[in-house]
């Protein structure tokens, strides 16, 4: 497998096509990864992300076809599992699709939200339908992705020194009166 990067493949087990699996996914051993199998509906679900097997824990890789973003599995949470096999990531949005309730979850604020627009409510229609729209509580299923999310942190090793060499009691001086200010 000597390959410099991990390109996607596909592994079988029992007649079953599992997609969205990088090649570092694949162990010599003949054994099926059980959160790998157990991901299987998110996995088709969601073919921008890619899982990978570490050896601390699973991640997926590009959650909403995002590369800044990972999914970090911990073996013991299948309520994480779970809730992943539930939803699509949606990559034109910052949302959640909840495949059972067909509600779509958009992604708003971290912040707390003033009682007025969490107040606010509206029909919109599309092609016939008609949807409610509302403010309200992340659902438990957000919970526990935002739970698992990290940002992928690109070091550039070429700058390494440069904070090093800036002696930390150097603050910025604005002149007395700046430009923007007048």
């Amino acid at each position: 497998m000597g390959h410099r990067s991990a390109p996607a493949i596909s592994v079988f087990h029992d007649s079953n096509e599992v997609k969205g699996v990088t090649e570092e996914s694949v162990t010599a051993s003949t054994q099926p990864d059980p959160v790998l199998v157990a991901l299987k509906p998110f996995l088709e679900r969601n073919p921008e992300c890619e899982y990978r097997k570490r050896p601390r824990g699973h991640l997926i890789v590009r959650p909403w076809g995002d590369p800044t973003l990972e999914l970090r599995v911990p073996d013991d949470r299948a309520d994480i599992i779970d809730a992943l096999n539930t939803i699509r990531l949606t990559p034109r949005f910052s949302a959640l699709w909840h495949i059972d309730t067909h509600d779509l979850e958009v992604i708003w604020t971290p912040f707390r939200v003033d009682p007025a627009i969490r107040a606010r409510a509206f029909d919109f229609g599309l092609a016939d339908h008609l949807y409610r729209c509302e403010f309200g509580d992340s659902s438990q299923r957000l919970a526990l992705v935002g739970e698992v999310a990290r940002p992928v942190v690109k070091w550039n090793l070429s700058c390494k020194s440069v904070k090093a060499s800036v002696p930390s009691t150097t603050q910025p001086r604005l002149p007395s009166s700046p430009s923007f200010a007048t």
